[in-house]
């Protein structure tokens, strides 16, 4: 992490053709009765350089609020890199 602009420099992994943040920001806990407060970690991440998203299924709510998310934030759609 960059600590002068507290920013994650990307970095490149062979055989994605996008640079990502070398750190993913994981779901387990988010839940559609708490959005806001998970839109501000979503945001906070992206705006640090952050470019992973980890989800699953199994993590409960984690895929309703990351499309709850995607729905008001289109463009983030194309700057992450979701996994799951």
């Amino acid at each position: 992490i960059n600590q002068s602009t507290n920013t994650m420099p990307p970095i490149q992994i062979t055989g994605i053709n996008t640079p990502i943040s070398p750190f993913a920001l994981g779901t387990a806990f988010y839940r559609m009765d708490d959005s806001a407060a998970c839109f501000e970690l979503l945001d906070a991440n992206v705006a640090a350089g952050g470019t992973v998203i980890d989800s699953a299924r199994s993590y409960g709510q984690s895929e309703y609020v990351l499309g709850a998310w995607f729905a008001v934030r289109p463009d983030a759609r194309d700057q992450v890199l979701l996994i799951t």
